[in-house]
């Protein structure tokens, strides 16, 4: 019988370029029936043998979150994978996740220096 994962899970954080990225496991609510090409997929998910999950990568600094992204519908016999996948989606996450937090702190620090004021 499947495992449904309850809660989020922290699996992996790094340091890159002075921001703090954090990849977690969510429970994914999409129904592997029909996501995949072979039905031992869905019994290996449905027996607990795979874990189906959602993940989530953001990238912080001082603690602040500055940007998350989501990927629905991952797969894997043990969750950690996704980040040991050389050049796999989690790389890709990673990589958009401090380019959006670079850019938010782009424009905070345009912003403070624009208006004058302290933020």
């Amino acid at each position: 019988m499947r495992k449904k994962m309850k809660t989020s899970a922290l699996i992996n954080t790094e340091i890159v370029d002075g921001f703090t990225v954090r990849f977690y496991t969510a429970p994914e609510d999409l129904d592997p029936v029909g996501q995949f090409h072979d039905p031992k997929d869905v019994e290996d998910i449905r027996e607990g043998r795979i874990t189906w999950f959602s993940a989530v990568v953001e990238a912080s600094k001082l603690g602040i979150v500055l940007a998350t992204e989501y990927l629905g519908g991952c797969a894997y016999k043990d969750p950690a994978d996704f980040v040991r996948e050389s050049g796999g989606y989690y790389d890709d996450m990673r990589d958009t996740v401090i380019r959006q937090a670079r850019e938010v702190l782009r424009q905070l620090n345009e912003k403070h220096y624009v208006r004058g004021v302290p933020m």
